[in-house]
This record gives C-alpha cells, structure tokens and sequence, in this order.
C-alpha cells in the first residue's frame, strides 16, 4: 500500500485502524497450549464470542474463548461503532414477511440488544466514547415517505424514540446538501468498537473467563466432550460455540457457506479542527443516508470525521481505497477541501441473502454469524441470548434460530465469483422496494 498516494497509514493487507493507533498497547495474552477442560468453548474474540463468555462465566459456566489473532482483531474492532435497533432487513419488509406479531417481538429483541450494550459499557465501567443519536439521512422524497412509513411501525411496535425531519431540520444538524430530510433516532448509540472490544473482554475475565489469544483453531471434533483443536492445544468441552463470523472460513464449512463474506472499506480523516467537525456535523450524531450504495460517517473524539461508504458494484483496490473515500466525502461534504484519509482500513461483513441473522446449531456446535452491518447491537445481543440457551432458557434463542434462511444461488462459491452482480442485484431489489413503498 503507498501511502503517500492517499496520504493514509496503513498495517498489514486490512490496515492500521484509527481505534488501535488512538488505544494504548496491550499485551497480548497466552495462547492455549496443551490440553485444557472446560464446559464452554467459545471460538472467536469479537463482540458474540465474548458476550458469550462473559454472560456464561457470569452464570458460573467454566468458559474459554479462543481467538486467531488479538481480541477485537476481526469486523468487531474494525467497524463503525454505529450501535442500531433493528436489523438489515427493514421494519416495514420484516412485518411484511414474518408477519406483525412476530416482526414485533424480532423489533423489541433488537431494541434490547441496544440496550444491553449501553448497559454492559455502565456496569463494567468501559470506556468506549459511547454517546446517544442516530440519523437516517434521505436522499429522496420517496425514501423520506418511507422513513416516514416505518416510523409508524416502530410506534405500533412500543418505539417512541424517532423524530422526522424535513429539509430544514435536517439541515441544522447535518450541512450536507444531499439530504432533503430524515429520521433521527435517540435511542440509537455510537462508540468506539475497538475499546468496547477489549472492555468485554476485560469484563469477561474478570467474571472467570480464560482467553487464548493467537490461537487459531484447526479443527473442531463434535462429540459429547467436543474439542477444539489449535496448533499447540486442545480445548475439551460440553459446548462449543463458533463466533467467528466472516472469518471461520474452512474451520466450519457448512456453516460458512451460508453467509457471504465481503470487504468493507473504512476510514478516518486527518483531525478537522472543533470549528469545522461542528460546522459539519452540528450534533454529534452517527449518520447514514438512504441511497443503495450508503454512506455513514460519525465525529470522532479528536474532531476526525470516522467515513465509510458501500460499494455499488467492485470496491475500490486496496492501493486506491483512500482515495475512493476522498471522493465519496467530496461529495457529501463539497465544502470540506481537501478531505484528507489519514487512516484507511477493511474489514470482514457477513451478508444473508435476506438480510437477517443466521444463527443455530449443527453437529451440536452452536454457531452465530450474518449480522448484515447491524453487528454491535445484533451480536452482542446474540451472546447473550446463546449462554442463556446453554444454560436452558432458550426462548429467545429460539426466536432468532428460527428465522428463514435463503440460500445463495448456486452456493457462496458461484456467488463469490459474481460478487459484483450480487452486489448490484441486492442494490437494485433495494432500490425498487423502496420505490414501490415497502
């Protein structure tokens, strides 16, 4: 990667983070060796993994997590920090095919995802910069009737937290001339992932937990004491649980082969200055807008603007990514010249085909993964709802387990290999359902 290109920092083939340039560094912790007994093991270190493990160590559960890299390393550490209710697949659209009872119960779960993060960041003293406010930016008066639509089915549902914004107000917040109006959410956060990352873990440990960092898992063995398999180590277990998302790849193949596994690019510019953020952003909201290929952007602590974007049809190469989101913030801001990327990174998404979370067992192996961007609220949440299943409250695992499940056409190889035409395939059925008012 040239940074002098784009005037980026970069580290590795993803690149350095803004959240781990800004963190102090932390020591890594063992790797598993040897042969270790336990009644959970959960594999992976991002926001489900250790969720997991800390709300089964609470319940007195003997809990290991084994992470391939650094705790947070994955899309858990490299993601936005928009911490949002509901899930990818809209409230109107979720009503419409799961039906109103149960969209409802779906919609409350998510709320309560929300509100656990805030909650865990209060009771384990976390410091994440987490703050309240969310805004649906529309970039069309029909998207704007729609928000409008959907509002209403978030009251119906118990939520009383939005307000709409026409041009005007939308305005006073954001100085953007691409927005003719919005929904404001207040009950939506934003943080920093990274810190909230490793506050779990810390949290997780203090509660009993033993974390194993660097220690890819090989292979699992499912049984009645299953084991999971590192270079150095195994862990035996009553339960296994495979967190590891975007990234478990050939560990689980079954698995992985039902969500689709793309890059996201993201990227923090040089520091604006107080004056500009607050001319930029007059409330310190996280914002996303409503077109296909979306844009979403919050203010960091040190007055950067923290920018990512979603591809219509390729992404940009990995040399010309910074200079990719320039352009992108150009035109959301044009009065911000020249925007500047100082930092620019990727990151892992698992995609559904319909937008919803996938998540359940198999060969007695529970597994959570297809958060669809939604992950901070959605998998935390799912932590906590796999270690109450485990423990034998699985009601709302149930819920979340038996959502429909569409598979890819052709399998996820053929829809690898023709990810720009289901990039724009998703895209267009995006469009057009909101052009026909669901």
């Amino acid at each position: 990667m040239k940074q002098a290109e784009a005037g980026y920092r970069a580290a590795g083939e993803e690149g350095l983070t803004y959240y781990a340039a800004m963190a102090d560094p932390q020591p890594p912790r063992l790797p598993l060796t040897g042969t270790r007994h336990c009644d959970v093991c959960v594999v992976g270190g991002g926001f489900a993994g250790l969720s997991t493990a800390l709300h089964l160590a609470a319940r007195g559960y003997e809990t290991v997590v084994l992470e391939a890299d650094r705790v947070g390393a994955g899309a858990s550490g490299r993601n936005s920090g928009f911490v949002l209710p509901g899930y990818a697949m809209e409230i109107d659209e979720l009503a419409a095919t799961l039906g109103p009872l149960q969209a409802e119960r779906l919609w409350r779960l998510s709320v309560e995802g929300v509100g656990l993060v805030a909650n865990l960041v209060g009771r384990h003293r976390i410091a994440c910069d987490l703050k309240p406010g969310g805004l649906t930016a529309a970039t069309a008066a029909s998207d704007l009737e729609l928000l409008e639509r959907q509002q209403r089915l978030m009251r119906a549902f118990g939520y009383a937290r939005t307000e709409l914004l026409d041009a005007a107000a939308i305005r006073d917040i954001v100085a953007s001339p691409n927005y003719c109006g919005g929904l404001l959410d207040s009950g939506a956060l934003h943080l920093d992932p990274l810190q909230f990352a490793r506050g779990l873990a810390r949290a997780a440990i203090a509660e009993g937990t033993t974390i194993h960092e660097n220690s890819a898992v090989v292979r699992i063995e499912p049984g009645e004491r299953a084991r999971a398999i590192t270079a150095r180590g195994v862990a035996e277990a009553r339960h296994i649980v495979l967190a590891a998302n975007a990234y478990l790849g050939a560990l689980a193949p079954r698995i992985a082969r039902r969500i689709l596994p793309v890059t996201a690019v993201i990227g923090a510019t040089a520091p604006l200055g107080v004056a500009t953020a607050q001319r930029l952003l007059r409330r310190d909201v996280a914002v996303f807008d409503t077109q296909p290929a979306l844009d979403y952007y919050r203010l960091a602590p040190d007055h950067r603007l923290i920018f990512g974007a979603a591809t219509r049809f390729v992404r940009p190469s990995r040399e010309r990514s910074g200079a990719w989101l320039e352009q992108r913030l150009r035109q959301v801001f044009p009065q911000l010249d020249p925007p500047r990327m100082e930092f620019v990174w990727r990151g892992q998404v698992d995609l559904t085909r319909n937008r919803l979370p996938d998540i359940g067992r198999h060969e007695d192996v529970w597994y959570a993964q297809g958060f669809n961007g939604h992950g901070v609220a959605l998998s935390t949440l799912t932590g906590r709802v796999t270690a109450d299943a485990i423990a034998g409250h699985p009601e709302e695992w149930m819920l979340l387990a038996g959502l429909p499940y569409r598979g890819w056409p052709g399998g996820i190889f053929v829809a690898k290999a023709l990810l720009p035409f289901v990039r724009a395939s998703m895209q267009l059925g995006h469009t057009l359902r909101r052009r026909i008012g669901r």
